[in-house]
């Protein structure tokens, strides 16, 4: 954040806003819907995150609707927007790094937080399984990059309740980190053991991945452990804890996958009437071009076998996937309604 933007107090659109000036409204406010519609990131049931241009700037909007009643009532109590814009502040008064956030509006319940988007920077996440794990000089660069960046919260004694690597932007170029979702983070006198081993587990997710010897410099560079014994024994919690919240998410996770509409795979149904499931990959990314299906068929294993079997199939290898076990290959395509299973 810029410390010589000046927060100023004004009204436009029907929001009250906390903003340096109106340009980081101008033009995409008018055109909310529309926005919503073109250039969505993600939503849920609670937030929406949208891309917008303005005269100040790209920016990304995190827009805030509360529906339940229960949610509805918290904010009318609590502005998350303004909370998550403060634990930024606090976060760059440390000198910790974090996105730029020029303010935040509210209307009624609703709420919007604005910040700048980053050039040349990703999800930190969507490199580690993207770019950095075939490539030994990315992989080091992102792993002293993360040591670094976890250091400054364990000396700083800042606990982040919701601390993986999709919280987090990389910039390949310098392999610098930055919080993206402060929301929760406050400066404490010293983290409870359970505060810690929380935090601790953002290295859960490369689990598949790490060498023992990176968990050991990861831990050990970060302050978080002394030596190796230790440290081996933070992460063999960490992996027991990662599958027990697995198989604890599992049930959702099933009705996600079997919906054909979720961030681990796709339903389409060709022009001849062929229904699919495409598999993504672990970064979220088809397998398989939809519109490429018929010719990728012939370069496939395949095997055949009832639907119920084949859906059986299809869902233990998710499992195992989220538990990161290794796997010879994986299937990639399931034909619906003949219960094949195609694989590479």
């Amino acid at each position: 954040m810029n410390a010589s933007l000046e927060i100023k107090k004004f009204e436009q659109g029907g929001w009250q806003w906390q903003l340096p000036d109106a340009g980081f409204l101008t033009p995409w406010l008018e055109n909310l819907p529309e926005q919503l519609r073109q250039n969505l990131v993600k939503q849920n049931a609670l937030r929406t995150v949208f891309k917008a241009s303005s005269d100040n700037g790209e920016l990304f909007v995190k827009y805030d609707h509360p529906r339940s009643a229960l949610n509805k009532l918290k904010a009318r109590f609590k502005t998350k927007v303004r909370q998550e814009f403060e634990a930024a502040k606090l976060l760059e008064s440390a000198g910790i790094p974090v996105v730029e956030y020029p303010g935040w509006g509210v209307r009624g319940i609703e709420g919007m937080l604005i910040s700048r988007a980053l050039n040349n920077s990703i999800n930190a996440r969507n490199y580690w399984f993207e770019n950095a794990i075939p490539e030994p000089d990315k992989r080091i660069k992102f792993l002293n990059g993360l040591t670094a960046f976890i250091k400054t919260f364990t000396t700083n004694n800042f606990y982040h309740p919701d601390f993986h690597l999709g919280n987090l932007l990389y910039c390949p170029d310098t392999g610098e980190f930055r919080i993206v979702d402060p929301y929760g983070i406050r400066k404490t006198g010293g983290l409870s053991s359970a505060q810690q081993f929380k935090m601790q587990q953002i290295a859960g997710a490369m689990r598949g991945e790490l060498t023992e010897q990176e968990i050991v410099d990861l831990y050990v560079n970060s302050g978080w452990a002394k030596k190796r014994e230790p440290a081996l024994a933070i992460w063999k919690k960490i992996v027991a804890a990662s599958n027990a919240n697995m198989e604890k998410l599992w049930p959702k996770r099933r009705g996600q996958i079997l919906s054909g509409k979720s961030k681990y795979c796709e339903k389409v149904v060709t022009p001849g009437g062929n229904a699919f499931m495409i598999r993504k990959d672990i970064s979220g990314k088809l397998m398989i071009v939809p519109e490429k299906i018929r010719e990728v068929l012939q370069n496939l294993s395949c095997r055949e076998m009832s639907i119920s079997e084949a859906e059986e199939i299809w869902l233990d290898s998710f499992r195992k996937q989220f538990r990161r076990e290794p796997a010879d290959s994986l299937p990639v395509l399931w034909e619906i309604n003949s219960g094949k299973i195609y694989s590479e």
